[in-house]
């Protein structure tokens, strides 16, 4: 076989593949796929602390919120800061019963890279990360730990009192103000 013959069937090869002719199998990635309370719950754990180490009146002004609110939570199963905060957040949403404001789950993998366009499309580093949004836009985020409680901060930021990152994790709040003044 001569060389022009081998390079025919590469232009020809190649050509196929281009104009749709000839279609290689691709792996799709699977769609991220919202968790529900129950799914949360299995994979998270219940909350352990008591109802006294709840802040009640934050629970009663997140009961209170007004409609067109989200929250996004992304968490891993392996991180300390989601094993403590995000069973808090469904002991919460338990006790406010019916939640004035729609909630989604997301696990992210341990490197931080699945689900690589949800964490990507919300700016995810951190876990874990309450994004809190109205009429689809940010108003604040809670990342890793809560300064205060969580339930309160995130009446702070659901009730329009407080706006922007919310954390008490140093290394998220320097991490933040470094590539804000970039």
């Amino acid at each position: 076989m001569s060389l022009a013959s081998k390079h025919r069937g590469v232009l020809l090869f190649a050509l196929c593949l281009f104009s749709g002719w000839l279609s290689l199998p691709v792996k799709a990635q699977p769609k991220p796929v919202a968790l529900t309370v129950d799914e949360v719950k299995n994979v998270i754990g219940q909350w352990r602390g008591s109802d006294h180490d709840l802040d009640r009146e934050a629970i009663r002004l997140l009961a209170r919120v007004r409609k067109n609110a989200d929250v996004k939570v992304f968490f891993g199963t392996w991180c300390k800061d989601s094993q403590r905060e995000v069973p808090r957040f469904l002991k919460v949403l338990s006790d406010l019963g019916e939640a004035p404001f729609s909630v989604e789950f997301f696990e992210v993998d341990e490197n931080k890279e699945q689900p690589a366009k949800l964490l990507a499309a919300n700016d995810i580093l951190f876990v874990p990360t309450f994004v809190v949004t109205r009429q689809g836009r940010e108003v604040g985020r809670i990342v890793e730990r809560s300064p205060r409680a969580l339930e309160t901060d995130l009446a702070l930021l659901l009730g329009g009192k407080t706006a922007g990152l919310v954390s008490a994790s140093e290394p998220v709040i320097w991490h933040y103000l470094s590539s804000t003044n970039q």
